[in-house]
């Protein structure tokens, strides 16, 4: 939900509206399943997370970039891929643009459960040449769903092997999610100057004498 609620901004430039994104279920299956759903030209991006210690795949529908590009340069409608083999260089950059993009997101998403470090490994438009995990291991899929007014809807994958997922199961599990370690200055100072504002009441006592 954090992920869908701020790509938003990152899809903005280039489509010069704000777009509705739907966060699904997640899904655990074989990698192998999820793969069969993949066209043959797409594009799959492999990162390493650090603390996990593994790979997370971002998968993208490569007629989502072509959508990108045409809204970007003027257009307002869906268009048919034809070429099915590689993307052109303007598409190569607008996707180079969404990966960086999916990567800062992920990072701010993941920051206040357990941060990530993310840095992209490989890209590749054929499945068959993708790297990520053996076929009958399970993954995690996350599907984030793009909901444009001029255009059929276009989805976002994001795997994770189901295995890097154990080690951080309570955490995922816990209704408390930490806050991280970044340090909030604007709000730090506005906290010190609203106790600086409240008022407070000083009756000094000099001195009480004691009668009889």
């Amino acid at each position: 939900d954090r992920f869908s609620r701020q790509f938003r901004n990152v899809l903005l430039p280039m489509l010069r509206l704000t777009p509705r994104i739907t966060t699904q279920a997640p899904e655990s299956m074989r990698y192998e399943e999820h793969l069969s759903k993949v066209e043959g030209f797409t594009s799959l991006t492999t990162a390493h997370a650090d603390r996990l210690k593994d790979q997370i795949l971002i998968h993208l529908q490569p007629r989502m970039i072509s959508l990108l590009v045409n809204s970007f340069f003027g257009g307002k409608g869906d268009i048919d891929i034809t070429r099915q083999s590689e993307f052109t260089p303007t598409e190569e950059k607008i996707l180079e643009n969404v990966i960086n993009g999916i990567i800062a997101t992920l990072e701010e998403s993941w920051r206040e459960i357990f941060p990530l470090n993310l840095t992209v490994i490989s890209s590749e438009t054929n499945k068959a040449f993708s790297s990520f995990v053996e076929a009958q291991e399970n993954v995690i899929v996350n599907e984030f769903v793009v909901h444009l007014p001029f255009a059929k809807s276009c989805t976002i994958y994001i795997v994770y092997p189901r295995q890097a997922m154990k080690q951080i199961a309570s955490i995922l599990r816990s209704k408390i999610q930490r806050s991280g370690d970044r340090h909030d200055e604007k709000w730090e100072k506005a906290l010190h100057e609203a106790i600086l504002n409240i008022p407070l009441k000083f009756v000094p006592r000099v001195a009480e004498p004691k009668i009889s």
